[in-house]
């Protein structure tokens, strides 16, 4: 089996009506990235084909991200199921730290914790460090609940990549790590 590559369908291209390697009519020939002396023309086309894929994965994260929320309490919103799944990963945090780790507005995750906090899913503590400070935990209820939506998605995401190898998943992550690494320059 072949690593799985970017979808270059004419469909997934909504600027363009042919894919790479694609003469006017469709057929192979004549088009960008034919040749060989096409080098920085495949290129460009690979990263335009990158730029729609990237695009088409944050549309589909963050209409999985609402749906998972939903799942999880029918008000709740995809930016509140991020602040849960990241206090599933550093649990009893500030809310600054929350800030910080995922890039959002101070008074729209004051919101967000007030609403988790409405629902039953996260509560305050004090902080041991800070006695002026408070932390902000899951409670048992959003712990047990986001277990069972996590444990949903896992296996969704199993699913799409059983057809894989275990080399073309440890190259794509991989790759992806390579990707997500380069974001922090």
């Amino acid at each position: 089996m072949t690593a799985p590559a970017l979808s270059t369908a004419a469909t997934d291209r909504p600027d363009s009506g042919t894919g790479p390697g694609t003469g006017p009519g469709g057929g192979p020939g004549t088009g960008p990235g034919t040749g060989a002396a096409s080098g920085s023309g495949t290129a460009e086309v690979a990263m335009r084909d990158i730029e729609q894929q990237l695009l088409t994965i944050l549309t589909r994260v963050r209409r999985t991200m609402a749906g998972r929320a939903r799942r999880i309490h029918p008000e709740l919103q995809g930016a509140g199921y991020a602040i849960l799944l990241r206090l599933v990963k550093q649990d009893a945090t500030r809310a600054s730290d929350l800030v910080a780790a995922l890039d959002l507005d101070k008074g729209f995750v004051s919101r967000q914790v007030a609403h988790l906090e409405r629902l039953g899913l996260v509560e305050r503590v004090g902080d041991p460090d800070d006695r002026r400070a408070q932390r902000i935990t899951l409670t048992q209820v959003g712990r047990d609940t986001l277990d069972r939506v996590q444990s949903q998605a896992r296996a969704d995401f199993e699913r799409r990549l059983a057809g894989w190898t275990p080399e073309e998943l440890t190259r794509f992550a991989a790759n992806l790590r390579r990707y997500n690494e380069g974001l922090r320059a």
